[in-house]
């Protein structure tokens, strides 16, 4: 078992070599809310510059439509007429447009001068 927090710097380690498309696509809604005002800021720093980096990491699109593929699968199962109602997992559902935004903005705003905070 392992420490019950790490430093940033342990953290921002984790992210670069073993981090899942998803934890860095979570770190678009993370605030800094209690504890240490220099430690909060100093991780909204870092979690900027890991979330709005310029470029497109090769392996995003694969495992978005991996995610995509997990997702239809899970619908295609015993209640697929009530699946696809769904209004968050059906199609067209608030979980597509919301993947398709974050993809967008963790792609794209580090190239857009002012976006990247516009969105924290």
């Amino acid at each position: 078992m392992g420490p019950v927090a790490m430093s940033l710097d342990a953290y921002g380690a984790y992210h670069r070599e073993r981090a899942e498309l998803w934890e860095r696509q979570a770190l678009l809604k993370a605030r800094a809310v209690a504890g240490d005002r220099d430690v909060g800021a100093r991780f909204m720093d870092w979690a900027g510059r890991t979330v709005y980096r310029a470029g497109v990491d090769e392996r995003v699109l694969p495992a978005i439509r991996g995610m995509k593929r997990e997702i239809d699968r899970a619908l295609r199962g015993r209640h697929a007429e009530a699946s696809a109602r769904n209004v968050k997992l059906g199609r067209g559902g608030s979980a597509r447009s919301s993947s398709s935004c974050r993809r967008c903005s963790s792609s794209t705003a580090a190239t857009i001068p002012g976006c990247a905070s516009a969105t924290r």
